[in-house]
């Protein structure tokens, strides 16, 4: 049915709230056998339930692994294709200007380590918004 490097959504329920996951398959997981040790975060806890009877597939969201039940996958775009990468990209000075407001807003106090924390993590999102923006553009030639 799907085959790795497929993208694919399913609905996800838990506590009550419901969400759209979309990912790429990352594994097709033979019938009878569990996903590989390669994806440890399954195996945390209860670990990662039964071996299921038919063909299934860990999905890759992000950098998370799942194993979702195959009745609920199907067919998505990939991500650079939906709408929302065609928004402008936020530029850094943009977000230093902001996170800067926000610590004069809320003092000092609160400005030193979450202020870094925040340019930091705002640096990392927008390198990967960049790298995956090129790499569409040079997907489509």
């Amino acid at each position: 049915m799907f085959k790795v490097g497929d993208w694919v959504e399913w609905k996800s329920q838990s506590q009550g709230y419901a969400k759209v996951k979309r990912g790429v398959v990352a594994s097709v997981v033979a019938p009878g056998t569990r996903p590989h040790r390669d994806f440890w975060q399954l195996y945390r806890g209860c670990e990662c339930g039964m071996a299921r009877n038919h063909e299934s597939y860990v999905v890759r969201v992000r950098t998370v692994p799942y194993w979702p039940r195959v009745s609920q996958l199907r067919a998505s775009q990939s991500v650079d294709d939906s709408a929302s990468a065609n928004r402008p990209m936020p530029q850094l000075a943009d977000v230093e200007s902001f996170a800067n407001e926000w610590a004069e807003t809320h003092g000092a106090s609160l400005g030193g380590i979450y202020l870094d924390f925040a340019l930091d993590y705002a640096r990392f999102v927008l390198r990967q918004q960049w790298h995956r923006r090129l790499r569409a553009m040079k997907a489509q030639g």
